[in-house]
This record gives structure tokens, C-alpha cells and sequence, in this order.
């Protein structure tokens, strides 16, 4: 037996009564701050699950299937879309189409209603943007920027305070870098992000739609009022537009969760969360509240021996 057929088997093995959640964003696209995963390599990955016998569903079927005792003699696997990026309506759903699988879309319905992009690619457009050198005022506070280094320097400052911040205060620091750019917001989200109509079809076609907090905040760093209104309105758009499902799923913003966050969502009625915790779940003794979901490869390098390589080691 070769490398390859080795870890196939290796796979198959580790696999068996497992259920196996895949975490995507962006697919071949370009959003600024991120490339997604090309086209090539995301129906790549589809047909080698389908090859190794997964039976590929949205997670509240796989949760439904596993909780009627189904799940022991079965490979499921789950392909999950955080942000409700364009590249997954116009890339990802024609691959899954044609190969007959559906996912779970993970989606904040208040950047949706406020025409607003994911933080991250807000800031990282308008940094890119910036006509060098330039001084900036922000709600962070100055920022003079002689240099493309500073120019990174200063934007992954602001993404990596994304999740510390309130919902305003994005704002804030989100409106006056495009007033320095004297470019538009609301352009950039209909580049960048699904519709609500987009939303809709991802519905008809069988798609689960699941809960990412409602402005997409850190929750953790949140206190009681806004930690229950960030996600008791996720919750309601999630009841809204998830007409697929008898339980409804949700996935942290960020990866961040705690104790307190867990309490919560699980009294706002979701059934169950995804973390950014790369593990296989066991059937038989899954923690349904801090679900691990593997990224599409490890080490930077999208092939397929690395995405097996995280299921055998997960």
C-alpha cells in the first residue's frame, strides 16, 4: 500500500462513527483580508468525502440523524460557511449542486439588514485603499502611515481588536476610514456579501441557516443586556429564514465562547454550537455545544493529504 492509500485507510478508520465539520468562508474570491479556497480544491475535497462514503448534509439533519441512533455505523460530514460571503452563492452552491450535497451557512442578519461587510474585510479594504502617506483619525485613536509596513501594521492592529469592540464602535471606526477614503460601504457589501434574496435560494435549496450573532461580536467581551440581544436577534432572524430544520445551530463569532456565552445560547432555543476547535466529534459522546469544525487544510497548504492528515490526528 502507497502513502496515499495509507491514509485513506487511515481516514476511513478514524471516521467511522464520527461526525466530521468543515469550516469555510470565503470561496475563490478575494475579500481583502483573506483569499478563499479555490474552486478547484473545494470540489476536490466534496468528492473525496463522497469517495470515502461520508454522507454529506447541513448539521441540524446530521444532529437529527445522530440523536435517532443512526449515526454509529455512518461517516457524516458537514460543510459550514461563516459570514455569508459571495463567493459561497456563486461558487460554492452550482459545486454542490452538482454533486448533490447540501451545508449550513453561518450568518449575522444585522450586517445583512445595515448593508454592512464582515469587519475584517471593511478595514482591510479601506486600508489597501489609503494613498500613502497619510495621517487618519479613528475612534482608536491617530494613525500616521508613511510605509506599506506601517500600512499592515496598523490594519492588523484594527482586526485584531475586532472582537474586543462594540457594536458602535465598529461602526464609528468602520465610517471614518471610508470618509478618508471617500469610498462606499454599502458598494463594498453588495461586492462582497450575500443578499437577503441569495439567502433565500441557499433556503429553497435545502440549506440549513444557522446563528453568528447578530453584528458579529466578540461575545464573550459583552455584558448580560448585550450578550442576550446579540443573540437573542440572531435567533429570531434564524427563525425567519431556517425552515429546513427542527433544531437550529450556531457558531461563535470569532471562535470565542465561554461558559456565560453557552448559558446563553442555549436559552435563546439553539440546539446546539460549532467552535473553531479542530477535533473530530464522536457520536457517542459528542459535546453539542462546543462542536469542533477542521478548516479546509492545515499548515497553509491546500492539498489533499493535509486535510487527511487533521481527521487522523483530530
Amino acid at each position: 500500500m502507497d502513502a496515499i492509500g495509507l491514509l485513506d485507510l487511515l481516514v476511513s478508520i478514524k471516521s467511522k462513527g464520527s461526525l466530521l465539520i468543515l469550516m469555510y468562508h470565503e470561496i475563490d474570491r478575494n475579500i481583502y483580508c483573506d483569499i478563499g479556497v479555490s474552486k478547484q480544491y473545494f470540489e476536490q475535497q466534496i468528492k473525496y468525502l463522497l469517495r470515502m462514503k461520508f454522507r454529506i448534509m447541513p448539521l441540524c439533519e446530521a444532529l437529527e440523524l445522530i440523536k435517532e441512533g443512526k449515526g454509529l455505523n455512518n461517516r457524516i460530514a458537514v460543510l459550514t460557511f461563516d459570514d455569508g460571503y459571495r463567493g459561497v452563492y456563486e461558487v460554492a452552491l452550482p459545486i454542490m449542486k452538482k454533486c448533490g450535497v447540501k451545508g449550513t451557512l453561518y450568518v449575522s442578519f444585522g450586517l445583512v439588514e445595515n448593508k454592512i461587510p464582515h469587519w475584517a474585510t471593511a478595514i482591510a479594504y479601506a486600508m489597501m485603499k489609503l494613498r500613502l502617506p497619510t495621517e487618519i483619525n479613528t475612534p482608536q485613536g491617530t494613525f500616521r502611515i508613511n510605509s506599506d509596513y506601517e500600512r499592515q501594521r496598523v490594519m492588523q492592529i484594527m482586526i485584531n481588536s475586532i472582537p474586543r469592540m462594540k457594536q458602535n464602535e465598529l461602526f464609528e471606526l468602520v465610517r471614518a476610514l471610508f470618509e478618508h477614503i471617500h469610498d462606499d460601504l454599502h458598494r463594498l457589501y453588495e461586492e462582497t456579501m450575500l443578499t437577503p434574496d441569495q439567502i433565500k435560494e441557499f433556503v429553497e435549496e435545502g440549506f440549513e441557516i444557522g446563528g453568528h450573532g447578530y453584528y458579529h461580536l466578540g461575545l464573550p467581551y459583552l455584558d448580560d443586556n448585550d450578550l442576550a440581544q446579540e443573540i437573542e436577534l440572531s435567533k429570531n432572524f434564524v427563525n425567519k429564514y431556517n425552515r429546513n430544520c427542527a433544531v437550529n445551530t450556531f457558531a461563535y463569532p470569532f471562535g470565542l465562547y465561554d461558559v456565560r456565552v453557552i448559558n446563553e445560547v442555549k436559552r435563546r432555543g439553539f440546539s446546539a454550537a460549532v467552535t473553531m476547535k479542530t477535533y473530530l466529534n464522536k457520536v457517542l459522546r459528542m459535546n453539542y455545544f462546543e462542536l469542533g469544525r477542521f478548516p479546509p487544510y492545515r499548515f497553509f497548504m491546500p492539498h489533499l493529504s493535509t486535510f487527511k492528515y487533521q481527521v487522523i490526528v483530530g
